[in-house]
C-alpha cells in the first residue's frame, strides 16, 4: 500500500481529508482499506451536538446534509436535489433526493428534515443551532419536499442548511438518545461499524449508498495527537493519510519517494483579533499602525513554508 500513502496539506486547514473517502481522486489504482491518523479522537457520534473540525471527519462520510459547500465556495446539492427561496427571503423551499434510505434501511423522507431541524432547534445548548436559529418553523410539504419560514429574510439560508446533518427519525424513535450517540446511522457513503475511544473508528461502504460504488470499502481512523509522530506513522506506512500537517514537516515528507503529497487551497483564515474597547486598542491610529507593521508576506514564506495566501 505504500504506493498510495499520501499527505494532505490544505494552508493549515484541519478537515480536509474527510472529503476523500468519497473523492473521485481516490479511484484511481485505489486500495479498499485506508488507515487516517487524525490530531486527536472525536468528540462524541451525534451529529447534532458537535460542529468541531475533529468531527467533521465523521460526520462528513456517516451522515449527509441537504446541501455542501464546494473547494471553490459554490454549493451544490447533497440530500436535496434543488432549493428555491420565496422572493422576499423569509421561506426556502427545498426538493429532496429520492430513493435514499439511511443505513438501517429506512426510507428518508422530508419526515426526518423536519425531525431533525426541530431537535435541534430544541437544544439551546447545541453549536449546530447557530446555523440555523433564524428558522421559525419548518413543515413537510410532501414526502420530497420540506419548507422552511425564517424569522427575517436570509438570503445564504442555503449555505447555512449545510451543518444540519440529517438522521433518521423512524431509527431514533426506537433507540432513543443515548441509542443513536452510541450506534449512529446517517445516509452517508460510509456506515458506522466501531468507536474505540482514544484508539480507532471503524467505517464501512454503504452497498446502498445513492452515490453508488465506492472504491475504499472500509477506513479507519486513528487519533495521534502528535504532528510528528503522525508524520512518522505515513513513512512507515502505518497510515495512509494525513490531513493538514504542519508546513515545517513538508520539506521532509515531499522529499520522500513512496509519499505522494497533495497540496490544496484551504478555508482557514489565520487572522489576529483587536479589544476596541480597552486602551490602547481603542484607539483606531494605534491599530492602524499595527496592522502596516504587520509583514503578511513574510509569515506566508517563512512561517508557513508558502503554504498560504495574504488575504488582507
Amino acid at each position: 500500500m505504500n504506493f498510495f500513502r499520501r499527505l494532505m496539506t490544505t494552508m493549515g486547514a484541519a478537515t480536509v481529508a474527510a472529503g476523500l473517502l468519497t473523492a473521485p481522486t481516490l479511484s484511481l489504482a485505489a486500495p479498499e482499506t485506508l488507515a487516517v491518523a487524525l490530531p486527536g479522537d472525536f468528540p462524541g457520534l451525534d451529529p447534532s451536538k458537535d460542529t468541531s473540525p475533529l468531527g467533521f471527519n465523521y460526520r462528513l462520510n456517516v451522515f449527509d446534509a441537504l446541501t455542501e459547500l464546494q473547494r471553490d465556495g459554490s454549493m451544490r446539492g447533497r440530500l436535496a436535489e434543488s432549493w428555491e427561496p420565496s422572493a422576499d427571503l423569509t421561506q426556502w423551499t427545498f426538493k429532496l433526493r429520492k430513493n435514499v434510505v439511511f443505513h438501517d434501511g429506512s426510507p428518508f423522507t422530508a419526515d426526518d428534515v423536519v425531525f431533525t431541524t426541530q431537535r435541534v432547534l430544541a437544544d439551546n445548548a447545541t453549536p449546530v443551532r447557530t446555523f440555523i436559529k433564524l428558522v421559525k418553523s419548518v413543515e413537510k410539504v410532501d414526502d420530497h419536499t420540506v419548507k422552511f419560514t425564517l424569522i427575517q429574510p436570509y438570503g445564504i439560508f442555503y449555505r447555512q442548511i449545510s451543518y444540519l446533518n440529517i438522521m433518521s427519525k423512524t431509527y431514533f424513535e426506537k433507540v432513543g438518545d443515548q441509542g443513536y450517540a452510541t450506534k449512529p446511522v446517517g445516509t452517508g457513503a460510509y456506515k458506522f461499524v466501531e468507536w474505540v475511544k482514544d484508539d480507532r473508528m471503524v467505517l464501512e461502504a454503504f452497498d446502498k449508498s445513492w452515490r453508488g460504488a465506492l472504491p475504499i470499502k472500509k477506513a479507519t481512523f486513528r487519533p495521534i495527537p502528535s504532528e510528528a509522530s503522525r508524520a512518522s506513522a505515513l513513512l512507515s506506512g502505518e497510515v495512509d493519510l494525513v490531513p493538514a500537517l504542519p508546513p515545517s514537516l513538508m520539506t521532509q515528507l515531499k522529499s520522500s519517494d513512496e509519499l505522494n503529497v497533495d497540496i490544496a487551497p484551504g478555508f482557514r483564515v489565520i487572522f489576529a483579533a483587536f479589544n476596541p474597547n480597552k486602551p490602547p486598542l481603542d484607539n483606531p491610529m494605534i491599530r492602524e499602525a499595527i496592522d502596516r507593521g504587520i509583514d503578511r508576506q513574510a509569515i506566508t514564506d517563512k512561517l508557513l513554508r508558502g503554504l498560504g495566501k495574504p488575504t488582507g
